[in-house]
């Protein structure tokens, strides 16, 4: 009897009962399927290395083992594009204006968490360059007179909001110091009187 070795008949294998059955593969990046050695990467997605045909132990670049599979880093973490786990996030998406903080992704400066997108503070708060969620502004866009009023944005003193925008009262109001819109005043500069919202 002449003993050859089963990987002459058989690819990564390392032990074989057969020319035709392994028993044991050479490698971690391959498991038994069948009676021959498959590569971990065919047998499931996204997988490097495996226990066995169904159990994966690591996981190529922007996946990382949940249970015996591979999945997505962004689908277990917000914004995550590489992960070392499925809670440690290594690299997220600048481009959707993510950034590394510790291990999770959150929200650059200005941009808030909107389901799985960061969106800019001031789309869902006028006149609001930073906040902690789209309905909660922390600072507002003074250099366009917007000063905040609680958790929103308001017009400052002496403006009021005219298409999306703080417009100064006297704009539509003469002698007006304060209004409460492009028709209503409500206090009259120095030496006027007001008068059905209006400055005489």
């Amino acid at each position: 009897c002449t003993c050859s070795l089963c990987t002459k008949f058989l690819t990564a294998c390392s032990s074989c009962s057969s020319t035709s059955v392994c028993t044991a593969c050479s490698s971690n990046s391959y498991a038994i399927s069948g009676s021959q050695c498959k590569l971990c990467s065919t047998l499931m997605t996204a997988c490097v290395t495996c226990n066995s045909a169904s159990a994966c132990t690591s996981c190529s670049s922007g996946y990382a083992v949940s249970g015996s599979s591979c999945v997505t880093c962004g689908s277990t973490m917000v914004g995550c594009l590489t992960c070392s786990s499925t809670s440690v996030c290594t690299t997220c998406n600048t481009a959707g204006n993510f950034v590394l903080s510790g291990s999770k992704c959150n929200c650059t400066s200005g941009y808030a968490l909107s389901g799985t997108n960061c969106q800019q503070c001031s789309v869902t708060l006028l006149g609001c360059l930073t906040c902690s969620s789209t309905s909660v502004c922390l600072t507002c866009n003074t250099a366009q007179n917007f000063v905040l009023s609680g958790s929103t944005c308001a017009c400052a003193s002496g403006y009021t909001l005219n298409n999306s925008q703080c417009t100064v009262c006297t704009s539509f109001l003469s002698n007006c110091a304060t209004c409460s819109s492009t028709t209503v005043c409500t206090t009259c500069q120095s030496g006027y009187a007001i008068n059905a919202a209006n400055c005489y």
